[in-house]
This record gives structure tokens, sequence and C-alpha cells, in this order.
């Protein structure tokens, strides 16, 4: 499936990624803090991580979805939390929006060590 963004997508979605910029401000969006790294307990840790980074990044969920190639409510159910949402479907959006999925072993020292990092400076 092929996905279509306007320049000013390219030119919003480029510059949040690049971090010059969080054009959500200029859009009336408060930036939405969450942690930089989070364990996942749940498919609402993956949808709360989703919105924020949306909604940093400026865009609309409609927006959003058309740039990651997904519908609508998909994004919303995902962001929500929902489940019954495929993982090539979890992971377009993720990817779409700048985020990836790293796994790793329970209590992994290192992994862990940075966990306590940033609730530290986070």
């Amino acid at each position: 499936m092929a996905v279509v963004i306007s320049e000013y997508q390219k030119f919003i979605y480029g510059q949040a990624m690049s971090k010059q910029i969080i054009p959500g401000a200029a859009h009336g969006f408060k930036p939405v803090n969450v942690p930089a790294l989070q364990p996942v307990e749940a498919l609402r840790d993956i949808g709360m991580q989703i919105r924020a980074a949306r909604r940093n990044q400026g865009l609309r969920i409609d927006d959003a979805a058309s740039l990651c190639g997904v519908s609508v409510d998909l994004l919303s159910r995902l962001e929500n939390g929902k489940g019954g949402i495929g993982t090539d479907k979890v992971l377009r959006v993720m990817s779409g929006l700048g985020l990836e999925l790293i796994v790793a072993h329970k209590g992994h020292a290192g992994l862990r060590a940075l966990l306590h990092e940033e609730a530290r400076h986070g």
C-alpha cells in the first residue's frame, strides 16, 4: 500500500524528527512528557508513547494516520490501548512516528540501569 503525504507533512515530520523544533506548540498542542524508556506491561503503555510522539510532532490524528498508512480508527484504538491490532500495524505506526521497539530479558542489568537513570533525570 502506497502512502501519500503532503509536502507540509514531510516538512513537519522532518523537523520534528531532527529535533530542531517541536511543531506541536505552534499548533496549540501542549508537549506531552513520557519516559524516554519504558517497560511495556500492556498495550496502553505503547499507546501512550504513540500519542505523545504524535502530539509532540504537532500531528493531528488524521494526518498521522495518513503518514503511517493506517486508518484514523486504528490509530485511535492503538493510542487508547485497545486490543485486536496486528503487530505489523503497531510496528508501522511506531516506525512512522520515529519510535522503535526494543526487546530485552526482564531484569537485564544494562536496561535496568538506563531505566533508573531516566527516572532520576527524567
